[in-house]
């Protein structure tokens, strides 16, 4: 078990210093310096925006199981399963699995 965990990280970590040795700094440098401060400013708020929207729907999806979460409580949930679903293979069935399994996990009851 310790070796396989071992292999992973091993694995995991060359994987990860491949992949940056291929990128050209300089050009990432030069496409950065190009950005429009406003624009990005804008585009970051934009994405919060909709997702702080979406986890209002959720809540509203979930009213009716009468679950017992403070609405500030589940937006950090929800951010926590876009975070999750950036990394984690799944689409948007991952994000949907870890805010479900989250919530369980904060009552303690299965709603089904």
């Amino acid at each position: 078990m310790k070796l396989q965990k071992l292999l992973r990280l091993l694995f995991g970590t060359s994987l990860l210093l491949f992949l940056f040795l291929q990128l050209n700094p300089q050009k990432i440098a030069a496409e950065i310096s190009g950005i429009s401060i406003f624009h990005y400013a804008l585009a970051v708020f934009l994405c919060f925006l909709g997702n702080y929207l979406c986890s209002l729907r959720w809540i509203k999806i979930l009213r009716p199981f009468n679950q017992s979460i403070s609405k500030a409580r589940y937006i950090k949930i929800y951010f926590e399963s876009i975070a999750a679903n950036s990394i984690l293979p799944g689409g948007m069935l991952g994000a949907d699995l870890w805010r479900v399994t989250r919530v369980l996990g904060e009552n303690k009851k299965n709603i089904f």
